[in-house]
C-alpha cells in the first residue's frame, strides 16, 4: 500500500475558505474602527473652529466698551447680530451671511469674511453682557450634522473711561 502525502482538495477549499471568512472579519473591524475616527476626526475640526473663532471675537470684544442693538448700525443687519464699539468711537458688527461671518466697520461699509462656513447667532443679557452662539455645520456620509458652542461675554471695558 502506498501511503498518501499531500493535501485532498476538500482540506484545501476548507483552509481556504476559513482564510477568508478571518479577511472579511478583519476588513469589518477595521473599516468600522475607521469610520469612528474619521467621524470623530471631523467632529473635531468643526469644534475646534468653532473655539477658534469665538477666541477671535471674544478679543475684539476685550477691546469693546459697549454693545449696540444692530438696529443702529448704518448697514442692514440681522436682528442675532453683534454691534459693539470700541473705545475710539468704532462700531463693529459680526454677522451672517450665506453661512459664514462676515466683520464689517461702520466707517468702511464694505464686509469681509470673518469666519467661513460658521454662523452668529448673538442675544443681549445686559448692557454689557451678550450671549454669543456659534454654529457650524459639516457633512460625514451623505448627513448633515451641525456642532453648536454658546458662550456668555463680559465686557472688560463697559462704562471705563
Amino acid at each position: 500500500m502506498r501511503e498518501k502525502r499531500g493535501f485532498t482538495l476538500i482540506d484545501i477549499l476548507l483552509a481556504s475558505f476559513l482564510f477568508l471568512f478571518c479577511l472579511i472579519v478583519l476588513y469589518t473591524v477595521f473599516n468600522g474602527a475607521y469610520d469612528v475616527y474619521d467621524f470623530n476626526r471631523r467632529r473635531m475640526q468643526a469644534i475646534d473652529s468653532l473655539f477658534l473663532t469665538l477666541d477671535k471675537i471674544k478679543k475684539y470684544l476685550r477691546e469693546a466698551e459697549k454693545l449696540e442693538d444692530p438696529s443702529s448700525f448704518p448697514f442692514p443687519l440681522p436682528s442675532d447680530s453683534l454691534v459693539f464699539t470700541e473705545e475710539d468711537s468704532k462700531s463693529f458688527a459680526l454677522f451672517t451671511l450665506n453661512n459664514s461671518i462676515f466683520i464689517i466697520q461702520e466707517s468702511s461699509l464694505e464686509p469681509e469674511m470673518f469666519a467661513p462656513g460658521i454662523s452668529i447667532s448673538a442675544s443681549y443679557v445686559s448692557p454689557a453682557t451678550c450671549q454669543i452662539i456659534l454654529c457650524q455645520k459639516w457633512r460625514w456620509k451623505k448627513e448633515e450634522r451641525k456642532e453648536q458652542i454658546s458662550s456668555v461675554v463680559n465686557l472688560r471695558n463697559w462704562g471705563r473711561k
